[in-house]
């Protein structure tokens, strides 16, 4: 392998016109209507009324319009400079956390996507990993494919019975195992670890041909009266659920599920097999699951396993499979700290008894799960959740004598519903001067619909500056303990304002930081139809920014900006080609801005392009005019101009 050419650049840049506002615009507009909920369940809808980040006037939030004027990145204009971007490929990136002294190797798992088909539609992309999880796979069933969407839709039950589904389906229009390793890209599946999961029993009110069913219950109804407002389903089929007024008790329509089977595995079903067969009318085991996979798929690689899909969540989003009382739709109850960890290391030991080398995520709570998992009086409080979970996953691991964990997993969501506010929210993840936008109350609002801190999540973190302070809990457990220490995922987020431009770039902006800060996996979970909208391609800057598979380089390099509220920048080097540097620019501000770079210590670049990503179009593309670009003896200079509101990536050769 060639060593990473050598080379120091730096960036000026300055807007067209000033921006106005630390919230980031001019003209971005009061969230009064309603926008889609952050509170962990994405198929529910929240309220959000009033989440105006500082700097922002009333009125209608701007998109992007200047930017139908610029049709892509151009050459300079030759405006003052007012902004400066700094890259010194001598150093590495600059975390908030520990940053690296040398380039750093980018995980590929940090552009994911859960599962909604996009193989299929995005081809193209190089995505990094895909994962299948979500509310669903709580009480699914892996023999036959059966699942209870619980409150999120009446408690409908169904399957195919078919072993795993949609995870080994090969449908060209489903993103499977099979797909998945065939394009090279990890995957996800999820292990449930409830007590029971969904029998063979299908309580559908309308088949997939919209034929009412055996129960023909009629559509879901609104949330009963003196119930928050969640949208949370009843259980309008009256249907027998495992659990009911703080008790469970196994029936006709889930079974039991366990841990291991401690017994021979079976790696066939159906009539043509002969002996062993797996059971898709008895019991589950999540270790023959593991050895199925294993057995089948495990010599593709990249195939790793989840722990469930928020617990804290369980007594609301799962009351047919977790002890609770009220009736549906106003259920109450606890997850313990020592719920979550107690079955964590049962099914991880399980797991990992079967596949050592497999890779597991855990807890895989969300939002303020990360400090009270599901109980705001556990005995274990004041230590919080995170840290009392790694401790426990370390003991577990020394007396095991092998790690447990191989990334500690969280969902976090962040869903703003104006533009300046979700071109913003990506700071969350690192930046310890999002306080100087937001207040505490105005954060608050942001993520979950109300501007009060009811539990003291954001009195500990404020501001958030989530992944420097989750990988100091990491190695402040593992240190000293003499097991490898898991990585950090956020298997669910979302920035919001995903069928405009500035959903766009904010994730665009949020890849960016997630690379330089070191996250292990990250999977976008979308809330609004894919159809025009900006998420996938954000991914293409990286991953497919020619149309044809084209990749930023895979180590990240210092860089740096001036003003990080309203710009950002992400500079990678190759490890296998030397001379050659990819940018990715976000121009946050509602107006054009010019940028003169200074590369110094520079390769005998000839050519520089523009690809990017503007408002009207959601779709990467060339820039109308190229960039310039002018070398003499090491050291070289380029201009650009950003169109508003808009992600570029610059690649130089």
């Amino acid at each position: 392998m060639r060593a990473a050419q050598v080379i120091a650049v730096t960036f000026i840049s300055a807007s067209v016109a000033a921006c106005a506002g630390s919230g980031g615009s001019t003209s971005g507009g009061t969230s009064s209507g309603t926008g889609t909920g952050s509170t962990g369940n994405p198929s529910s809808a929240s309220t959000n009324s009033g989440s105006t980040g500082v700097g922002t006037t009333s009125g209608t939030a701007a998109t992007s319009g200047s930017a139908g004027a610029t049709s892509g990145a151009g050459s300079s204009t030759g405006s003052p400079p007012s902004v400066t971007f700094a890259i010194d490929m001598h150093g590495g990136p600059n975390r908030q956390y520990h940053p690296p002294s040398t380039p750093t190797a980018v995980s590929p798992y940090v552009y994911g996507f859960n599962t909604f088909g996009m193989i299929t539609q995005k081809p193209q992309t190089k995505w990094g990993i895909l994962r299948n999880g979500g509310n669903g796979t709580t009480d699914w069933n892996w023999t036959n494919d059966y699942t209870n969407s619980a409150s999120d839709y009446c408690f409908n039950q169904q399957g195919d019975g078919t072993i795993a589904g949609n995870v080994l389906t090969t449908s060209a229009s489903a993103d499977g195992i099979p797909a998945a390793q065939a394009a090279g890209i990890a995957y996800i599946a999820t292990v449930p670890d409830v007590d029971f999961v969904s029998g063979p029993v299908s309580n559908n009110p309308y088949d997939q041909n919209g034929v009412q069913g055996q129960y023909a219950c009629g559509p879901c109804p609104a949330s009963p009266a003196a119930c928050n407002s969640s949208g949370y389903g009843a259980n309008t089929c009256d249907f027998a659920l495992a659990c009911n007024q703080e008790t469970c008790a196994a029936n006709a329509n889930f079974m039991s599920n366990a841990p291991r089977k401690d017994a021979a595995f079976c790696t066939c079903a159906g009539s043509g097999c002969g002996g062993c067969q797996i059971d898709i009318d008895g019991g589950v085991f999540q270790d023959e699951f593991v050895n199925y996979l294993k057995t089948n798929y495990g010599a593709g690689g990249g195939l790793f396993f989840m722990l469930d899909n928020e617990p804290n969540y369980w007594a609301s989003t799962h009351p047919e499979v977790w002890p609770t009382s009220g009736g549906p739709s106003c259920q109450t109850g606890t997850v313990t700290f020592d719920d979550i960890v107690s079955r964590n290391i049962a099914y991880a030991s399980a797991i990992k008894s079967v596949w050592p080398e497999t890779k597991v995520f855990g807890p895989v709570v969300a939002q303020d799960g990360i400090f009270y998992a599901g109980d705001y009086s556990d005995p274990h409080l004041p230590t919080p959740f995170l840290e009392y979970y790694l401790e426990q996953m370390v003991d577990a691991g020394v007396k095991g004598g092998a790690p447990l964990l191989d990334s500690f997993d969280i969902h976090f969501y962040t869903v703003a519903s104006n533009g300046p506010d979700c071109l913003q929210m990506p700071r969350s993840f690192w930046d310890p001067d999002l306080g100087q936008q937001y207040t505490e109350p105005q954060l608050w609002d942001i993520y979950n619909g109300y501007p009060m801190d009811a539990d003291g999540f954001f009195s500990q973190w404020y501001p958030p500056r989530v992944i420097p302070r989750v990988l100091g809990a990491i190695d402040t457990a593992y240190g000293g303990s003499g097991l490898t220490s898991p990585g950090f995922s956020i298997s669910e987020y979302n920035f919001g304002c995903e069928t405009s431009i500035e959903g766009g770039v904010a994730e665009a902006d949020g890849l960016g930081a997630f690379g330089r800060e070191g996250l292990f996996a990250s999977t976008v979970f979308p809330l609004q139809s894919l159809a025009g909208n900006y998420i996938p391609p954000a991914f293409d800057l990286y991953r497919n920014y020619d149309g044809n598979g084209a990749t930023v380089g895979d180590l990240a390099v210092s860089a740096t900006t001036t003003d990080p509220v309203n710009t950002s920048v992400y500079a990678f080097a190759h490890g296998d080609a030397a001379g050659e540097l990819e940018l990715v620019a976000i121009n946050k501000s509602s107006t054009a801005t010019t940028i003169g770079a200074s590369i110094a210590n520079a390769a005998a670049f000839t050519t520089a392009a523009a690809y990017n990503l503007v408002d009207g179009n959601p779709a990467v593309v060339a820039a109308g005019t190229d960039p310039s670009l002018a070398c003499s003896e090491g050291s070289c200079t380029l201009g650009v101009t950003l169109p508003a509101i808009s992600a570029t990536t610059i690649v130089i050769r």
